[in-house]
């Protein structure tokens, strides 16, 4: 099968209200999903990809596109949808969907206060570029513009038109403050999902040109990443660009 043109978009949209103090003085910008998308249609029009594929900048997860990619072209799907298990207790805060045996979505509650199951969508999407922009110009005429959940999602799957690809490796959802916590310790499991040092699956970050972290005194540090220019010391704790605070 011929390698398809793909535009891939991260967003970053919501008012990041569910970050709670870690959003109090930092953005996490300023446009929902459908309406970031619907703005950028000239641009997504002018690069005229096979597939557009749209992502969640609040995720962490371990997941290879092209296999998405390959499952939403041997669908011929207008929209693929990864999914994932959850806790009962954490479905009702995401997008919810109903899957049919032959790995077509039927059913999708967006937030719902009671859902029929706990798999639930993890804001991944390859969408079928011309469907999507033509569903979206739909919905703009319609007055309907929201968020993916409201209403694109919802129409892609009474068309039936959606289909699921099954996440199998590690993966949540880091869009509040409890789970942004456990996505850290996950890191410091000993018995983590994945091997962060491994060369075959390298993680890319932006290192700054700091100095070494400085443990100071009788400090001791257990299952914990140091960050550069980072000072520790004992009796107190770690403050804004590693300056050290008094303990309150």
């Amino acid at each position: 099968m011929p390698r398809p043109k793909v535009l891939a978009l991260v967003m970053a949209g919501g008012e990041g209200s569910r970050l709670e103090l870690l959003t109090e003085r930092r953005a996490k910008p300023a446009l929902p999903y459908a309406a970031a998308t619907w703005r950028n249609r000239e641009l997504i029009a002018q690069y005229d990809p096979e597939i557009t594929l749209v992502l969640s900048a609040d995720h962490v997860y371990r997941l290879d596109y092209g296999e998405v990619l390959a499952r939403h072209q041997e669908r011929g799907a207008g929209v693929t949808v990864v999914t994932s298990e959850v806790p009962e207790r954490e479905a009702s805060r995401q997008a919810v969907v109903e899957v049919a045996g032959d790995g077509r979505l039927s059913g999708f509650h967006y937030k719902p206060d009671q859902p029929p199951t706990t798999r639930v969508a993890t804001e991944v999407f390859a969408f079928a570029t011309r469907r999507l922009l033509d569903t979206l110009e739909e919905l703009a005429g319609a007055g309907e513009l929201q968020d993916f959940g409201h209403r694109l999602l919802p129409r892609l799957v009474e068309a039936g038109e959606a289909v699921e690809h099954r996440m199998a490796g590690y993966g949540g959802d880091v869009g509040t403050v409890p789970a942004d916590w456990q996505a850290h310790m996950d890191l410091l499991d000993p018995e983590r999902p994945w091997d962060l040092d491994d060369p075959d699956w390298p993680i890319l970050g932006r290192a700054p040109h700091r100095l070494p972290a400085r443990v100071e005194g009788s400090t001791r540090l257990e299952g914990a990443h140091v960050p550069r220019g980072a000072t520790v010391a004992p009796g107190g704790r770690l403050g804004q660009h590693g300056a050290r605070e008094p303990a309150a």
